[in-house]
């Protein structure tokens, strides 16, 4: 009878389930039966026998950052701490030291870090100290600019130009304009398709009390040393203002006595637009019926401005005119080098 199987009270024949055993020599051992007899393996009759392959070698877990490891063994050492149960001590990996001051020269600590934490719509948890590529200032007050303009700043000023009779401005505007296009040829079209502009070799401006004032208002609001003017028309929706710098973003020479750029808009409500001069991204505003806006130094080189064109289908005849004041109004620096002018 075989060595595995062993007679059973019913005259069956049972299976040993016994496992082997291994003798020092890697050959299985003898394994008695129910009735006293050795069994002898099958590989024990052959000449040679195969070594059995060693048990390899149990892999552990990589030890915790910060943590207690296993290591190697009894004679490995701890990953997370650097040294070893019993073996020689393991300098720690060495990280690069934490700058003690940002780019912008602001002190910064160690990077804070939660591993118990998973974020999902936060990028970082640090403190940026980068100034903005824009600032955005909204200035209710009626009579005097209450915030001091960063370089940075694009500035909106809803009431300087909604007072009590305010809203006829765009009438008596284009009144002063045609009364004196009638003797001379006062407007002349900008760079020959987009919209008109007056011309100041005219002299008109002496004949034009309403702009006259709208400058003076600007004067007093802004503490500005005025340095040039320029009456814009857009006769309807089809007309519009391409991206640009004012001439304070390129010369050298109007940059020593301008930094500040005021519009003043009347009539129709048109989108003033500005386009970041790197990417191109664009940002948009409404200016409505005597709304005021005014955009910095750096806002200048930065970005450009335009009027964008209302979408064929959707024009009416409807104009809109700018009040356009260049000149020196002072500002406070950012937290980064100037901008350098454009080439």
């Amino acid at each position: 009878m075989p060595a595995e199987q062993q007679p059973t009270a019913a005259g069956g024949v049972k299976r040993s389930h016994r496992p082997r055993r291994s003798n020092k020599n890697g050959a299985s051992a003898a394994t008695p039966t129910a009735s006293g007899d050795t069994a002898v393996p099958a590989s024990a009759n052959n000449a040679t026998t195969a070594p059995a392959k060693p048990d390899a070698p149990r892999q552990h877990q990589q030890p915790r950052e910060g943590g207690r490891g296993r290591g190697a063994g009894r004679g490995g050492y701890d990953a997370g701490r650097g040294r070893g149960r019993g073996g020689s001590a393991k300098p720690a990996v060495e990280r690069d030291a934490a700058p003690s001051e940002d780019e912008y020269g602001a002190p910064k600590g160690p990077a804070k870090k939660n591993n118990n934490r998973k974020a999902k719509n936060t990028e970082s948890f640090d403190p940026s100290h980068a100034p903005a590529a824009m600032r955005l200032v909204v200035d209710t007050a009626a009579k005097k600019m209450s915030i001091k303009p960063t370089v940075r700043d694009l500035t909106l000023h809803p009431t300087l130009f909604t007072q009590p009779g305010d809203e006829k401005l765009y009438a008596k505007l284009t009144a002063e304009v045609e009364a004196f296009e009638s003797r001379r040829d006062t407007l002349k079209s900008w760079h020959g398709d987009s919209h008109w502009i007056a011309d100041d070799s005219t002299g008109w401006k002496k004949h034009a009390p309403t702009f006259n004032m709208v400058i003076e208002r600007i004067k007093a609001y802004f503490s500005m040393n005025v340095q040039a003017t320029r009456f814009n028309w857009y006769k309807d929706q089809s007309e519009w203002k391409p991206f640009h710098h004012d001439a304070a973003a390129v010369k050298p020479e109007m940059a020593k006595k301008q930094n500040f750029t005021v519009g003043v808009s009347f009539g129709c409500t048109r989108d003033a637009a500005f386009e970041d001069a790197e990417t191109k991204k664009v940002l948009s505003l409404p200016l409505t019926d005597g709304s005021t806006y005014c955009f910095a130094r750096d806002t200048n080189i930065l970005w450009r401005h335009g009027i964008l064109q209302v979408p064929p289908g959707q024009q009416k005849q409807e104009g809109r005119i700018s009040v356009i004041a260049w000149g020196w109004v002072d500002q406070d620096e950012v937290n980064a080098p100037p901008a350098k002018l454009r080439k």
